[in-house]
């Protein structure tokens, strides 16, 4: 019996891993479309990986609050952009050391005698932000935001009410 088990479990060790092989990883890029630059590079990057490692890979673009649910729900294998900060929240998700790229941060307002000197001087207005990037959680904690969707309605809640807007913008 106990020859059974071993023989059973060596082959679903083999033959699992086969299957395994074969299957599609999905990994969730949170924030840019598919016209944008930030997804062009993360294809081309994870073109470059499905290569190497010859295991096909899709890359899906997702708003940020929609990656973190499917990541957390299992409907994504990873995420290809998050900060440091990120395994913090999920501590499940494994951090590759290396950096594939920064982002630079721009703050947009229609004042024109605005003055950025860190987030701690955006503290006395109210900010809109992209809805779940975790950078939000990390530097705005103790701010007035409001969150959308996409860059499109920040841009649309600026114009409409005249505040200061943050918006990440890829380097």
């Amino acid at each position: 019996m106990m020859k059974t088990h071993l023989v059973f479990a060596v082959c679903l060790l083999i033959f699992g891993q086969t299957s395994y092989a074969a299957e599609t990883i999905v990994i969730g890029l949170a924030g840019p479309t598919q016209i944008e630059r930030g997804y062009r590079i993360g294809q081309r990057l994870t073109e470059e990986l499905s290569k190497r490692i010859s295991i096909p890979i899709e890359l899906i673009p997702l708003p940020a609050q929609r990656a973190r649910v499917w990541f957390k729900e299992g409907r994504i294998h990873a995420e290809l952009s998050r900060i440091a900060a990120y395994q913090e929240y999920f501590p499940t998700a494994i951090r590759v050391e290396e950096p594939i790229g920064s982002m630079t941060f721009y703050v947009y307002t229609l004042s024109h005698d605005f003055k950025v000197n860190g987030w701690e001087s955006l503290r006395p207005y109210k900010i809109v932000t992209l809805r779940g990037l975790v950078y939000i959680d990390q530097f705005l904690e103790n701010h007035d935001t409001f969150s959308v969707t996409d860059t499109l309605q920040a841009i649309e809640f600026l114009k409409k009410n005249g505040q200061i807007s943050i918006l990440p913008i890829r380097s």
